[in-house]
């Protein structure tokens, strides 16, 4: 069977020794090269938009990798609550009254509220006025609120001035002189817990663990149901 070709500007099958005179008689003045280099030059667009858009593709499943990555990296520490284990004793010393306390020894039969905190973390002081709220309303209660300073270089004189550009904040506040932030997997702050001394007397337990700010609703009814 003979071999045939298709005219470049018809599409039409032609004999290859017959194509000269089929562009003469059937498209006189055309030239068969610029119609072949207007064709590939349709290809060579074409393919150029086909990487463009395979380009695209692949920076946006590259975007979502690395939102994906960055959300591991950030919440990541959400997966590891401690809710249920034995909360790691720690001791401190209040700040204001210098009176130092152990957990969970000067606190069986009650609940603490443990924050670890930052005096420049603005999450943090956006929280102030929720934990003064709570304070205000369980203080009747067997519920202690405590607050760990975890920022590096932190003194009692800083400390101190912190509090008073915050006269709400006036329950006990500490420094982190036993590295309490690790034992509590402390990834970043506000970080919150509810000790519950009361059902676990001898230990305790843990049955709040959260990572960053929460609403008074939210805390005030885990509290209520423990007591």
């Amino acid at each position: 069977m003979t071999k045939m070709s298709r005219c470049p500007i018809c599409g039409s099958p032609v004999k290859p020794e017959n194509l000269t005179r089929h562009l003469r008689k059937v498209h006189p003045g055309e030239s068969a090269e610029s119609h072949i280099s207007k064709g590939q030059g349709r290809k060579a667009k074409a393919r150029a938009g086909i990487r463009r858009r395979e380009g695209a593709v692949f920076a946006g499943i590259a975007m979502v990798i690395v939102v994906i990555i960055v959300i591991a990296i950030v919440y990541g520490g959400q997966s590891d609550s401690m809710v249920g284990d034995e909360p790691p004793g720690f001791s401190i010393v209040d700040v204001n009254t210098r009176i130092p306390y152990t957990v969970p020894n000067n606190f069986h039969g009650e609940l603490v509220f443990l924050e670890f905190f930052s005096p420049d973390c603005g999450a943090c002081i956006a929280f102030i006025p929720i934990m003064a709220q709570l304070e205000q309303s369980f203080h009747s209660e067997p519920v202690n609120f405590i607050s760990i300073d975890v920022k590096a270089g932190e003194t009692d004189a800083s400390l101190l001035s912190f509090l008073a550009e915050h006269p709400d904040a006036k329950w006990t506040h500490a420094l982190d002189t036993s590295n309490m932030a690790s034992a509590y997997n402390v990834g970043g702050t506000p970080k919150l817990f509810i000790l519950d001394l009361i059902e676990e007397p001898e230990f305790g337990i843990v049955k709040y663990d959260h990572t960053g700010a929460d609403t008074y609703n939210n805390i005030a009814s885990i509290l209520n149901d423990l007591l």
